[in-house]
């Protein structure tokens, strides 16, 4: 019996010495997907017809709320430079890395799901003390990027997202 992962491994790193380019373009279109509002959370594909319109509405609202707000409250929190809170930061930051490094599935992003529902609750707060919330910049930068990147998750996959959702197009 063979132990596979170090012949994987061996493969990863010659395929990163070899293809230094397509590894950074194939990364970068992971992250593009871990962080697209396009792309629904759980197991949408097992619910049929109007269940699974709801479901689909459901998710995209909550993906928006969770990128959006809770990204910005990690810039936010970023900013403050707090000892205490850099613990939890770099956490968040370090939860996705793996993934990018390697493979991307919707699925994947329930780890960083509630750090950003934390970071999101923060940045709430943050805004309730503001008079005039709704010109925050750091709002209106990440609600920008974060709509962004599903725009464009949704064009370089279009043919994909056709064929998932056929039967509402």
């Amino acid at each position: 019996m063979i132990n596979i992962q170090p012949v994987a491994m061996n493969n990863f790193f010659t395929f990163i010495r070899q293809h230094p380019l397509e590894y950074v373009k194939l990364t970068a279109l992971r992250v593009n997907k871990y962080f697209s509002l396009a792309r629904p959370m759980g197991f949408w594909f097992y619910q049929s017809g109007l269940g699974q319109l709801i479901f689909l509405i459901c998710s995209s609202l909550a993906s928006v709320f969770l990128f959006i707000f809770g990204l910005a409250g990690l810039a936010k929190a970023f900013k403050l430079n707090h000892r205490q809170l850099n613990y939890l930061l770099a956490f968040t930051i370090l939860t996705p890395l793996i993934i990018f490094a390697t493979v991307v599935e919707t699925r994947y992003r329930f780890q960083i799901y509630p750090l950003l529902a934390i970071f999101a609750g923060y940045f709430i707060i943050y805004l309730a003390g503001q008079k005039k919330f709704w010109l925050n910049k750091t709002l209106w930068l990440f609600a920008g990027l974060v709509l962004a990147n599903g725009l464009l998750d949704l064009v370089l996959s279009l043919d994909r997202f056709k064929e998932r959702l056929g039967w509402f197009l």
